[in-house]
């Protein structure tokens, strides 16, 4: 077995965010993650088969994300932390104007982002939404999923983020997959999610009051701690 994710190992990754894991028996692929790991342990190149459903970083993961947006004709569904690669977003462009696709997206609000993905990440959100993309933050749930749906019969599952490094730079893996079965339950969350979820305020007051909002909530979060450790210093 191998199990492909987006979860990180640590405790809030399996009760506090929304995240997605895929157990596949397949032999091919269990074989082909663990010739990765192998050659990866012992620093030796690793190039994975041509035709695959596994898709790696480094290698053609970047390519392989555009070519299942690409075979979008009636709907995406999208759970990305952040949208900061021009070549994708540019599949997403070509998916909205070209083919009318009906694109769903959800993405971190800009308070969650670190200071050095906001200026592009909130650039490449605009520019999804002045096309008539919605984009919506969860409501109640961190969102730390990497995943897509297409026409809500084929899903793309991975550890990599919409960004360069990536695609370029790291190690990641996804896995594409069409199981009627496994579909029609990552379809019923996403629209549960979707279903309570809420349109992003991009504009610069609105993500100015949702920078201010968060940071005194923070800081709030901050001094009730301390407090509470003054009142148990006190006790004993």
């Amino acid at each position: 077995q191998a199990f492909i994710m987006s979860l990180n190992w640590a405790p809030k990754y399996f009760g506090l965010t929304r995240d997605y894991g895929l157990v596949t028996n397949d032999p091919e692929e269990v074989s082909e993650v663990a010739g990765c790991f192998e050659a990866d342990w012992n620093r030796e190149d690793f190039v994975p088969p041509t035709v695959s459903n596994l898709i790696w970083s480094v290698g053609r993961s970047r390519q392989e994300v555009i070519n299942f947006i690409d075979s979008a004709q009636k709907s995406l569904y999208i759970q990305h932390e952040k949208y900061v690669d021009t070549p994708v977003i540019e599949a997403l462009v070509r998916a909205k104007m070209k083919r009318n696709v009906k694109v769903h997206a959800t993405a971190l609000p800009v308070h969650s982002l670190r200071d050095f993905y906001i200026l592009e990440g909130v650039a490449g959100l605009r520019l999804l939404e002045d096309l008539g993309i919605n984009v919506h933050k969860l409501h109640g749930i961190h969102l730390h999923a990497k995943l897509i749906l297409a026409d809500k019969q084929h899903a793309l599952l991975s550890s990599f983020n919409i960004y360069p490094k990536c695609f370029n730079e790291r190690r990641e893996l996804g896995i594409r997959f069409s199981d009627p079965d496994l579909i029609k339950r990552l379809v019923k969350i996403f629209e549960a999610d979707w279903d309570t979820s809420k349109r992003m305020d991009l504009t610069d007051e609105g993500i100015k009051a949702d920078q201010e909002k968060h940071a005194a909530k923070a800081l709030a979060e901050i001094k009730a701690h301390e407090d509470k450790s003054r009142a148990s210093v006190k006790k004993s």
